[in-house]
């Protein structure tokens, strides 16, 4: 999976509301994937105004690992601004998401971290083909080749 045009770093956005039975597994994931393929890259978890142990969890893992930090919403935001805020936090080369659900697989990060560089756009896609009704599925055959 080298690809010779791997430079730069990558930070990997992880929004999060209502998740204390999933961030640490979710952070875990992105840091086994990113630590797999470079070195150079932090995680970002936001915490969405959780009125869980979201937030705290991901503050445990951040004080066990320099590369983690994690910022918290007063309230409930919604994904995008916390992506967003997320986003403005990053100071690496690259920038991706990882749901705090740990709802993306490990190796599908991997694979999208090790492409970075060799194109000027890398986006995510949804593998759990079983997921999809048959309308989206007769979709994606007709658009991906």
């Amino acid at each position: 999976m080298a690809n010779e045009h791997n430079n730069g770093g990558v930070s990997i956005v992880i929004p999060a509301y209502r998740e204390e039975h999933n961030i640490e597994a979710a952070i875990d994931s992105a840091v086994g994937a990113a630590a797999a393929v470079t070195p150079d890259y932090e995680i970002i978890v936001i915490d969405d105004g959780s009125p869980d142990k979201t937030g705290e969890f991901a503050r445990l893992k951040a004080g066990a690992n320099p590369k983690i930090r994690v910022a918290a919403n007063a309230v409930n935001c919604g994904f995008g601004y916390s992506f967003a805020r997320g986003v403005k936090m990053a100071v690496k080369d690259y920038i991706t998401v990882f749901p705090g659900d740990n709802d993306m697989s490990a190796q599908s990060l991997k694979e999208l971290i090790a492409g970075r560089g060799g194109a000027d756009l890398i986006i995510t896609y949804m593998r759990k083909t079983d997921k999809r009704s048959l309308l989206r599925l007769m979709l994606s055959r007709m658009f991906v080749a």
